[in-house]
């Protein structure tokens, strides 16, 4: 499945790829929510055909410990002023692809679908498909809930995912891989 989608995002002449590693020992805090360190790089988006940059997102990753056994692995996104990213739940087939949290490794596994958080959500009707969608701008955050089958194994996997300014329409897959332990 990597193969096909990141053959997608070649040939749509947009790509981008950056890899977020995490090494950090997630724990909770005395409040309960989840924490942990996060080791954050810059996604630098190139144009295939032009290579121009067109770094507008940077990107954290970490793991924490949800309840009952179940670790979270949290993403940040911060987007440059005049930039969202379509949410986890787009459902429309003639719109933009949603975001999506693909694990790759053999040591664990989705449990639920991904939350989001974002500090701009904007629910209404979107000039550039002329359909209703969900996206934000500035800050989001997504976490998804996983078991962990083998501590070993790093956490692999993919967050694919469109943003748009307004005026052109950009696919990313971003390849991450954070430790178990």
């Amino acid at each position: 499945m990597t193969t096909s989608v990141r053959s997608l995002f070649f040939s749509a002449g947009l790509s981008a790829m950056a890899v977020l590693f995490c090494g950090c020992p997630a724990k909770p805090s005395p409040t309960g929510q989840p924490q942990g360190s996060a080791t954050e790089i810059a996604l630098v988006p190139k144009d295939a055909q032009t290579g121009a940059d067109g770094s507008y997102i940077r990107w954290t990753a970490s793991l924490a410990q949800g309840e009952d056994g179940i670790k979270l692995l949290v993403f940040k996104a911060t987007l440059d002023e005049g930039w969202v990213i379509y949410s986890v739940d787009q459902d429309n087939a003639d719109g933009p692809n949603p975001t999506v949290i693909t694990l790759t490794g053999e040591g664990s596994q989705h449990v639920g679908e991904p939350s989001e958080v974002g500090t701009r959500r904007v629910e209404d009707m979107d000039e550039t498909f002329g359909m209703p969608l969900v996206r934000f701008a500035g800050d989001l955050t997504l976490t998804q809930g996983l078991t962990v089958n083998d501590p070993s194994l790093p956490i692999t996997g993919t967050i694919a995912y469109d943003m748009t300014n307004g005026e052109e329409v950009a696919h990313h897959l971003v390849e991450f891989s954070v430790s178990a332990q």
